[in-house]
């Protein structure tokens, strides 16, 4: 625990920002602790759409992905110029993907 105490107390001395003293204080973090289970994650109907869209969307975009990406072979043309093209497009979808988690939100990306 002092050690993770030293590191705030540092990256606050960088940021020029202060700490409140019951952040730091070890009665106060034991006091309002809250165990969570996996079920809080559907327990009010909001949580459980979200996580259902979620899934949803993880599940659609892995089919998707690993579909194109296994069927690559079977593709009309040079084999490995189709290769090379299915593995040349992922570069700029990476950083598409990281901006546009930057200006529109990781929510906003998921529900979209």
């Amino acid at each position: 625990h002092e050690e993770a105490k030293q590191i705030l107390l540092k990256a606050a001395k960088v940021n020029k920002v202060t700490i409140p003293d019951d952040v730091l204080n070890d009665e106060t973090q034991k006091k309002d602790t809250k165990h969570y289970t996996a079920l809080d994650l559907v327990r009010t109907p909001n949580l459980c759409l979200m996580n259902i869209i979620c899934c949803y969307n993880w599940m659609v975009v892995s089919m998707v992905y690993y579909g194109l990406s296994l069927n690559t072979g079977s593709l009309a043309g040079n084999i490995y110029l189709n290769f090379f093209i299915s593995g040349a497009v992922e570069i700029p979808a990476y950083y598409l993907s990281w901006w546009l988690l930057d200006v529109i939100g990781r929510p906003k990306c998921h529900m979209g």
